[in-house]
């Protein structure tokens, strides 16, 4: 999801604003935006008129913006967004830069194994200097981007063990196999990412 990425009080009408989901509220309150969604994602989204298939790229206001659909994760329709000439990548839910795990939207068709492509095809359009825009939480850098790719991708190889082992959600669970890895407690609990991985893995 990508919402509000390119709001500035400056504003004019005609402006397009980038959804993955459906928001109803945002694009409500902002009915000067032309909803722009990925192919998958478009019958969720609100009066979406112009849709793209793996990216679309915009010239305004002198930049050089790259809408890329790198594989969704969060749902079936994530895009991110590259200020090629300012270098900054906003990732939208992909990333959260906050305490508590990432949303793997299930219901929307997210995926943590799309997730975990996603994070990999961003980074590697990424440098050191690359200024990273999280859905969540405060400016981030690539560096960061791949201790949190990491820390995602040694939690998703633990669940998996657990269910190739032969338990049950519940005891996966009752384990708490990713307290060590002090996450704290956010929008995404630690239970919550199981199941959503959980299912990701059916």
């Amino acid at each position: 999801l990508l919402r509000g990425v390119l709001v500035r009080q400056d504003m004019q009408p005609g402006f397009a604003a980038l959804e993955g989901v459906h928001h109803p509220p945002i694009m409500a309150a902002h009915p000067q935006f032309t909803p722009v969604a990925h192919l998958t994602a478009h019958l969720r989204v609100a009066g979406a008129r112009i849709e793209n298939d793996r990216g679309v790229t915009l010239h305004l206001n002198g930049d050089t913006i790259d809408v890329v659909f790198v594989g969704g994760g969060h749902t079936d329709g994530d895009s991110i967004v590259r200020w090629r000439e300012k270098n900054i990548v906003h990732m939208g839910d992909l990333y959260f830069k906050i305490p508590g795990w990432p949303f793997v939207d299930v219901e929307s068709g997210g995926d943590i194994e799309d997730m975990l492509f996603s994070l990999d095809a961003a980074i590697n359009m990424m440098d050191a200097e690359t200024k990273v825009i999280p859905g969540h939480g405060p400016m981030s850098d690539k560096s960061e981007l791949v201790a949190f790719r990491n820390t995602v991708g040694e939690a998703v190889t633990r669940i998996r063990a657990l269910r190739d082992s032969g338990s049950t959600l519940e005891e996966a669970q009752a384990l708490r196999p990713l307290d060590s890895f002090e996450r704290g407690e956010g929008f995404i609990s630690e239970d919550r990412f199981i199941e959503a991985v959980w299912k990701s893995l059916n």
